[in-house]
């Protein structure tokens, strides 16, 4: 036997425990004037939605990732350095899968498999964020209201620091308005002035 692979069944117990679902939504922002034209083209979604999957466990279990990491066959282990150690804190090892290529791995992973406990549900509400990102409809305010609210169900919990489906639906038109704003501002400064060509200068 392959050493370095891990049974469905051991990996689900342990996801069941440490592991966590969670869907990210951000704002796509050009970083300067110059670069607003190459992100409309580059990045049309005024949000991003970036599915991720993590297990957390001690620094000195390190193994158990890397082996679920072959065992997937997909996602990075990174070290949480703590500053303080001491009784009750250690370094932390982090199993990461982010993007949509990792998490369709993931999806394929756990697909077949029985969860025993509500991280099941967490990964049905994930999976159904899945298909609503490779549909596109993160592109429009009513499919990012429904992402945010499928997100708000997943964990058991709600950060402060995230946005409700309301919240980024009202961003939403906000932000429409004013990369239009700025994208007929790029055309006008560096387009307006270009001379428009006769007939003659198509021969």
């Amino acid at each position: 036997p392959n050493c370095t692979m891990l049974s469905k069944d051991y990996i689900l117990g342990l996801v069941e425990g440490e592991g966590c679902f969670n869907i990210g939504i951000g704002l796509h922002e050009p970083k300067c004037r110059r670069d607003v034209g190459k992100s409309f083209i580059k990045r049309p979604y005024i949000f991003s939605v970036k599915p991720s999957f993590h297990i957390a466990l001690a620094v000195k279990d390190r193994a158990v990732l890397d082996k679920i990491t072959s065992t997937i066959g997909h996602g990075k282990v990174y070290i949480n350095k703590r500053a303080h150690q001491g009784k009750g804190w250690s370094d932390v090892a982090h199993y990461y899968v982010m993007g949509i290529e990792g998490s369709l791995k993931v999806v394929d992973f756990f697909k077949d498999i029985q969860f025993e406990t509500t991280k099941g549900e967490d990964f049905m509400l994930w999976c159904n964020c899945i298909s609503l990102i490779q549909k596109a409809v993160h592109g429009t305010k009513e499919g990012i209201i429904e992402i945010a609210r499928l997100r708000d169900c997943m964990n058991n919990t709600k950060q402060a620091t995230k946005r409700s489906p309301e919240e980024l639906g009202e961003l939403f038109e906000e932000k429409l308005i004013e990369r239009r704003q700025k994208w007929l501002t790029f055309i006008h400064n560096n387009y307006s002035k270009v001379a428009p060509k006769t007939k003659e200068s198509w021969r």
